[in-house]
């Protein structure tokens, strides 16, 4: 369990997470640099927020609706995408 589930999320958060606030330091202006720092880290608890909806709707008994969940998450998303 550690080496599937532990190691990928913090493993990639830990190469992602200095690159990506480099960027949101340089790209944003000056004087929202924090905040916008701590809009990306909110990101991280949004994503957690919307895979434990994902995962509180699965049935461990009916595996087949598991692409359906997806295709409901998707398009709920995919009309915000300019």
């Amino acid at each position: 369990m550690v080496n599937r589930d532990l190691l990928p999320t913090y493993g990639g958060r830990t190469c992602l997470s200095p690159v990506a606030l480099s960027a949101v330091s340089k790209l944003s202006p000056r004087r929202y640099a924090g905040q916008m720092m701590g809009v990306f880290t909110l990101t991280y608890s949004i994503g957690n927020v919307i895979a434990g909806l994902v995962a509180g709707n699965f049935d461990p008994e009916n595996i087949q609706q598991m692409p359906n969940l997806y295709l409901i998450l998707l398009s709920l998303l995919l009309p915000q995408v300019p």
